[in-house]
């Protein structure tokens, strides 16, 4: 987490290198004199719009939240860490996604895990066409099962995957449109939100690679209520 004199000392730093280049470029003059300003107003809407999406959010679970976390000092400090994460956010659909992680940490399911900050972390790295990719992926998972599972309670026996790219079987293919999506899949492989098929007690093999959700792939689905 950024303490107050990293940020001081980031700020200095850009309002320096701002004022340097509007030595150049006059125009641009406004933009370093206002610099605090705009991020003062940008953070504090930010801190505002997660915490009234966090509260709305409550009033949807409020049959499934755990009181005695809701008043704890670990709620609080992870409040904390969600806006310190969110502070700079200007993407609206990622707010969001940090304030359904807020809520549903709050929820009897949840508020006894001891890895929220690694949930958070995780999801702080994710963009919003990640998350939708992984919350597709456990959509097509869940389909392949005709028994009735949930994925995201099932800790032991997730068999099925996804396929990379293949043409047969469209209704076991994910939806690869571009070198973009497959790069996606490359980073987030990476950060272990998806984990290769092949070590798992079965697959589907397209040829390509075969990939499926990991354990921390499924916990992220958990705190953002996508599973």
């Amino acid at each position: 987490m950024e303490n107050n004199n990293e940020i001081g000392i980031g700020n200095q730093i850009l309002i320096a290198a701002l004022t340097s280049i509007a030595a150049s470029f006059p125009v641009l003059a406004s933009l370093a004199a206002g610099w605090n300003e705009y991020k003062n107003i940008t953070q504090v809407r930010n801190f505002n719009d997660i915490l009234s999406r966090f509260a709305q959010e409550l009033t949807v679970l409020k049959e499934n939240v755990d009181q005695n976390y809701l008043g704890s000092d670990e709620l609080k400090k992870l409040i904390w860490q969600v806006i310190t994460k969110g502070k700079d956010e200007n993407i609206e659909e990622k707010r969001q996604y940090y304030a359904e992680y807020l809520a549903n940490a709050t929820t009897n399911r949840l508020s006894r895990d001891t890895e929220k900050e690694m949930i958070l972390e995780t999801i702080s790295k994710l963009s919003i066409r990640q998350i939708e990719l992984l919350a597709d992926t456990a959509s097509k998972i869940n389909d392949m099962h005709t028994e009735n599972i949930n994925r995201c309670n099932d800790e032991n026996d997730r068999p099925s995957f996804i396929r990379h790219v293949n043409d047969e079987e469209p209704t076991r293919e994910m939806a690869i449109s571009n070198e973009s999506d497959t790069a996606i899949i490359d980073y987030m492989l990476s950060i272990g939100v998806f984990e290769h098929a092949l070590q798992r007690r079965t697959y589907i093999q397209d040829g390509v690679r075969a990939f499926t959700i990991s354990g921390l792939g499924w916990r992220v689905l958990q705190y953002l209520d996508k599973c």
